[in-house]
This record gives structure tokens, C-alpha cells and sequence, in this order.
């Protein structure tokens, strides 16, 4: 059983890879994309009626035409994807897992790194797309969520942590029997 499921996981990686690169052709040549030209402020007050946008094929590679760094995502993608498949076929699943989380790291993040900056491009007026300054807060919002935040996580880790410190151990039968009554 465990190698057909080696044989199986070899194979996915393979079509995933085939697919991978197929789909970012097909992104590049011939699905359009948006890119914002002009009107959008990230730093100023969101106004999602400013902005314009335009529509053209291979513009969801943007970004990564401007910064090659980002590149390394697909890659990361591809690469742990390949190497999944090889630690597999030398009986190291512990491994192929970690390279397995690598490609879904990568795929996340290249479908991401082309977004950007848009999180729900419109199919019906793209310059009323949802951009990511259009969905975020104001910054004085933003730093009175900070200063909340900074307050209130460490007290929840620190119940979190007493509760598990309460709670560690097995309960048991005979533990249970022992103490019963208490119960």
C-alpha cells in the first residue's frame, strides 16, 4: 500500500508541475489582467471610485516584471513540488512533507504576488476591483487595533498557557476512580 501511495505521489507531482507551468503560460499570454494606471493612493484616504484600471493580456505579471524576487515563489513551488516527489522515492516522508508545505507556500503566494494589490478584481468594471487599500482601515483605526492587540494577546497566551499547564496530563480509569467523588 505505501508504495502505490509513493507511485501515486510521484505522479500528482508531476501533473501538478505540468499543470503549474501550463497555467502560468496561459496567465502570461492570454488571460487578462487588471493593472491599476493611475488614481489610487495608498497612503491617502481610500476612495475606490478614483482609481483606473486597465485590462490587458499578461497584466496579472505585473509585479513580476517589476520585482524579480518575486519569482521565487513559483519557484519555491516547482522546486518543492520536484523534491516531494524525490525525498519520497528515498523513503524520507517526514521530509516530503515539509517540501509538500513548501509547494503550497509557493502556489499561495504566486497566486497572491499577482494579485497584488487587488483582492477581488471586478469582471464587470475593473476600476470598482476591491485593491487592498480600498478593504483597509484607516491608520487611526489601524493603530488603535495595535495598541489593543498588544494588550490583550499576551494576557489570552498567558490564560492559554495556565489552562494547558492546568490541564496537561492523562486522565485515566484509575485516576477517575481515586478521585470520584471530587468529580
Amino acid at each position: 500500500m505505501a508504495a502505490r501511495a509513493v507511485k501515486f505521489a510521484r505522479a500528482a507531482a508531476a501533473v501538478y508541475v505540468i499543470a503549474f507551468i501550463a497555467t502560468g503560460a496561459w496567465v502570461a499570454t492570454s488571460l487578462p489582467g487588471h493593472h491599476i494606471t493611475g488614481g489610487a493612493d495608498p497612503f491617502g484616504p481610500s476612495n475606490p471610485m478614483l482609481k483606473q484600471v486597465a485590462i490587458s493580456p499578461g497584466a496579472w505579471l505585473w509585479n513580476y516584471r517589476e520585482h524579480a524576487v518575486l519569482w521565487l515563489a513559483p519557484l519555491g513551488a516547482l522546486m518543492g513540488a520536484a523534491l516531494a516527489a524525490l525525498l519520497l522515492s528515498v523513503g524520507r516522508p517526514g521530509l516530503a512533507f515539509l517540501a509538500s508545505s513548501l509547494t503550497q507556500a509557493g502556489t499561495l503566494l504566486t497566486a497572491g504576488f499577482a494579485l497584488f494589490p487587488f483582492l477581488m478584481p471586478s469582471s464587470s468594471d475593473p476600476g470598482q476591483g476591491l485593491t487592498i487599500w480600498d478593504a483597509s482601515s484607516s491608520a487611526k483605526t489601524l493603530l488603535i487595533m495595535l495598541a489593543v492587540t498588544c494588550v490583550f494577546l499576551p494576557l489570552i497566551i498567558a490564560y492559554t498557557s495556565w489552562v494547558f499547564a492546568v490541564m496537561r496530563g492523562r486522565v485515566t480509569l484509575e485516576h477517575i476512580r481515586r478521585h470520584g467523588d471530587i468529580y
